[in-house]
């Protein structure tokens, strides 16, 4: 059972680490996006 625990905690910090790039993707998005109209 320590390994699905492990594997639980690995896809929750995956989780956390995937919404971060989401996060500065769709800063970097409205960067260029406000750039352009510019």
């Amino acid at each position: 059972m320590g390994v699905e625990q492990l594997h639980g905690s690995l896809e929750q910090s995956d989780k956390v680490r995937i919404q971060s790039l989401v996060k500065q993707i769709k800063a970097k998005e409205k960067e260029l996006g406000l750039a352009r109209e510019d």
